[in-house]
């Protein structure tokens, strides 16, 4: 899955993590963030927002690293209300933005 992410390939990342039920292993934060890292990559903030909603319902802690993926991918695309969403969500997992959140935000903001 981080081949795809250092590839481009953000539509086989997610491919593959659906497909890691399927082999019966269960995807974690990192099989996760590997799937946002390609979205970000890819400019696909919807991708990055759906990922991070189903490691959520699938009970995968997202970590400062997931969140700031899916952060950066709207920031390329000038999403700056999702941005800052899912800047301020992380309070709930109990995660602390950090400057990677917040530079993303603002490109973000910029963008938009």
């Amino acid at each position: 899955i981080a081949s795809c992410a250092k590839s481009q390939h953000w539509l086989l990342a997610v491919d593959l993590l659906g497909g890691l039920r399927q082999l019966g292993l269960r995807p974690d934060v990192v099989s996760a963030s590997a799937v946002l890292s390609a979205s970000e990559q890819c400019q696909r903030w919807e991708t990055a927002a759906v990922v991070l909603a189903a490691m959520r319902r699938a009970g995968v802690e997202a970590d400062t690293t997931s969140c700031n993926a899916a952060i950066s991918a709207c920031g390329k695309e000038g999403n700056w209300a999702t941005a800052l969403g899912l800047m301020h969500g992380m309070a709930a997992l109990r995660l602390a933005p950090d400057e990677v959140s917040a530079g993303a935000a603002v490109s973000a903001a910029e963008k938009g």
